[in-house]
């Protein structure tokens, strides 16, 4: 298969984002619930919108707002010196060179999304950038996704969708694109998938390269 396009998740696929982002997130359930929230649940919060996560973990909707900002503005701040996984730079400006379509699909806002990318001087290299403001549905719909192959103006069968999670992969199955599991940044390597990606390098391969 020749694609024409790779899009990536963001979160646990491009930045390694895990270690602050569930110690801020468990820190402020905790002292807006009153309860540390269990290991097992906050394994499952990556890939969800914030609204989804916080509710998952317990939060009420007064919980949630008093939450929701400081988790937000934590996580940005954050992403200014959030280290991308090893290889996932050098692999995009590869792919960029050769002439292979950039997108991005994550249920991030857009603010976390630029800050990071920028942070790496490679905010210009993607085509279509689609996050949880875009879209009406999130992952696993496949909404977001068929939203970005649509600004890419390419088809789903032409894509490769690289992520960590069970939603990345059932979101790619759902839009009709190919599917990545992103080994480097998973909690689940047995998922079901296209392609099993030790390294992000190993993107390249699929390109001959």
């Amino acid at each position: 298969m020749c694609y024409e396009a790779v899009i990536f998740d963001f979160d646990g696929t491009l930045f390694d984002t895990e270690p602050h982002e569930l110690k801020t997130l468990a820190a402020l359930v905790e002292q807006a619930t009153g309860i540390y929230p269990p290991e097992e649940k906050l394994s499952h919060v990556f890939g969800m919108t914030g609204p989804n996560a916080m509710q998952y973990l317990g939060c009420n909707e007064e919980q949630m707002e008093w939450v929701w900002p400081r988790w937000y503005d934590a996580s940005v701040h954050a992403l200014q010196t959030t280290p991308m996984f090893e290889g996932i730079k050098d692999t995009i400006l590869k792919l960029y060179a050769m002439g292979i379509r950039l997108g991005i699909v994550t249920s991030r806002n857009i603010g976390g999304v630029r800050v990071g990318l920028e942070a790496h001087k490679l905010f210009s290299y993607f085509d279509a950038i689609v996050c949880q403001e875009d879209t009406e549905k999130h992952k696993p719909s496949p909404e977001p996704l068929l939203e970005c192959i649509k600004r890419l103006q390419l088809e789903s069968a032409q894509t490769l969708y690289v992520g960590d999670s069970a939603v990345d992969m059932e979101c790619a199955k759902n839009a009709g694109a190919y599917s990545g599991l992103a080994l480097w940044g998973t909690h689940e390597p047995d998922l079901k998938c296209d392609h099993r990606l030790t390294q992000p390098q190993e993107i390249l391969t699929l390109f001959g390269v």
